[in-house]
């Protein structure tokens, strides 16, 4: 496959004169050198606003980095965050460049027995209908094993009709084993740069054979991961496990959706096959690479790799108009220079429409103020930090609620949102003309997933014959897993 790098050029502070910057320069395994805007750079468009510079690869992705402050005390150490933006061109339509793997993995355990079953087979007849010519298709059920009917079948108009005769003959019985049937899907998934590939994982229980344990099935979706191939992991009912599941889906850069009755499977099943279908980029691939001295704290929500000083956090496929992030928080040794290096940044992803893989790469260096304070946390910074606090405060709170502590859980979803409101105003204010808009609706959003938990909760309590405890109640375990899948959405 061929190689293209590009080399971005941006400072990355919240004003013009800010020292965050992405630098230009050679890189060092010899794959490419700078190129500036308009010096002949196809594709590679430098854009200056009220926020400062931001860059802009005029492709498949557009990458967006900055610090979580533009200016730090020098002569001490100092702790900041490194944010980088990843976001799919919104105006790609549908690719064709790309074949499509789609493996479809169903319940057939005793509880899908009836409409479930039925549901969950109609959806997967829309999503075989809807796949092109080219694409392939596997389908696999499971109960107390694992089935697989189809093995990574090339759809035509032949094969289309024997895989839907096939979805005919699956019938609900026995147990429920979620790992065998991820083993048996592994195994008939093929992958490769060239294609986009998405697991659809359907269960409405507990896993009652194989590995049943959340640590368990994190090594499980690791493996999908490796093998860059996401899952959407989709829970019916109120009964299955959404630790499992959400587990399933963040761990392998995939989505998770609560069904709340099976009715709303053809619409999640469409909503799955409509983001794979607009795919723009395949793989993608953020690497940090620390300054010496620069320690890592943490990495926010996403499952990671760490060598030495080298941080890789692989963010999967993006589809038109997709973003994912990548939070990191630092810690900066006391310096006594003005400029500081901390991290040199590598954004790898495969463009599917050129069929090649494509590179951003750049330097974020932090400016030290000898006397001074340290800068505010920058606002962008600052949203996708309480998104990441928003999505913990909603998983204590399902964990209270589940454990009977219905006052602690709703008292802790009312801190979170006491927190947001405070702090929504002043992050608005304090934000770029250009980012103003996306702050405030990112903020909004988060108020109005913590109101909700907490209604959800407020109406499980008072439901009639409400039991000791509202956990107990569909209504009480609708909510919890709403809430987890909020949380996954909110880590992206």
């Amino acid at each position: 496959m061929k190689v293209r790098t590009v080399a971005l050029l941006a400072a990355l502070g919240m004003t013009a004169t800010s020292y965050s910057v992405w630098s230009f320069g050679p890189r060092p395994d010899g794959r490419g050198s700078a190129t500036r805007a308009g010096a002949g750079s196809p594709g590679l468009e430098l854009a200056v606003g009220d926020g400062g510079a931001a860059f802009r690869a005029d492709g498949a992705l557009r990458v967006e980095g900055r610090l979580g402050h533009e200016r730090l005390a020098s002569g001490r150490a100092a702790s900041t965050f490194a944010l980088v933006t990843v976001t799919a061109d919104a105006r790609a339509t549908e690719r064709t460049a790309a074949p499509l793997e789609l493996a479809i993995v169903l319940d057939r355990s005793g509880s899908m027995r009836g409409a479930p079953l039925e549901r969950a087979i109609a959806a997967a007849r829309g999503a075989i209908d809807r796949l092109r010519d080219g694409d392939s298709v596997s389908l696999v059920t499971y109960a107390g094993e694992a089935r697989v009917i189809a093995r990574s079948v090339a759809v035509d108009r032949w094969s289309r009709s024997r895989l839907l005769a096939e979805l005919d003959r699956v019938q609900a019985e026995g147990e429920t084993c979620i790992s065998c049937a991820l083993d048996a899907t592994l195994g008939v998934l093929r992958g490769g740069d060239a294609r986009v590939s998405r697991v659809l994982l359907l269960s409405d229980g507990e896993a009652t054979a194989g590995v049943r344990d959340v640590e368990g099935f994190r090594r499980i979706a690791r493996r999908f991961r490796e093998r860059g191939v996401p899952i959407s992991s989709i829970g019916v009912d109120v009964e299955y496990d959404h630790l499992v599941l959400g587990a399933l889906a963040l761990e392998s850069n995939g989505r998770h959706h609560f069904a709340e009755s099976a009715g709303e499977l053809p619409a999640i099943f469409d909503r799955e096959l409509g983001a794979l279908v607009r795919s723009v980029a395949a793989d993608a691939i953020v690497e940090l690479e620390l300054a010496p001295g620069v320690e890592l704290v943490r990495v926010l929500d996403r499952a990671h790799e760490l060598q030495g000083r080298r941080l890789r956090v692989p963010i999967g496929d993006l589809s038109a108009g997709e973003e994912r992030t990548v939070l990191v928080e630092l810690r900066l040794p006391a310096a006594a220079r003005a400029r500081e290096p901390v991290a040199r940044v590598d954004v790898s992803w495969v463009d599917l429409a050129r069929e090649r893989r494509d590179s951003a790469f750049g330097t974020l260096t932090a400016r030290r103020d000898p006397g001074g304070d340290d800068a505010p946390l920058d606002p962008v910074v600052a949203t996708r930090l309480e998104r990441s606090e928003t999505a913990a405060a909603l998983r204590d709170a399902n964990s209270l609620f589940a454990a009977g502590r219905t006052d602690d859980a709703r008292r802790r979803l009312a801190e979170r949102q006491g927190a947001l409101a405070e702090r929504r105003e002043r992050i608005v204010a304090a934000s770029p003309a250009p980012d103003r808009a996306r702050v405030r609706e990112d903020l909004e959003r988060q108020e109005g997933s913590v109101g909700s938990a907490s209604g959800g909760f407020a109406r499980a309590e008072g439901a009639p014959g409400t039991p000791p405890s509202p956990a107990a109640t569909k209504a009480g375990r609708a909510q919890v897993r709403r809430s987890a899948e909020t949380a996954v959405d909110l880590a992206f």
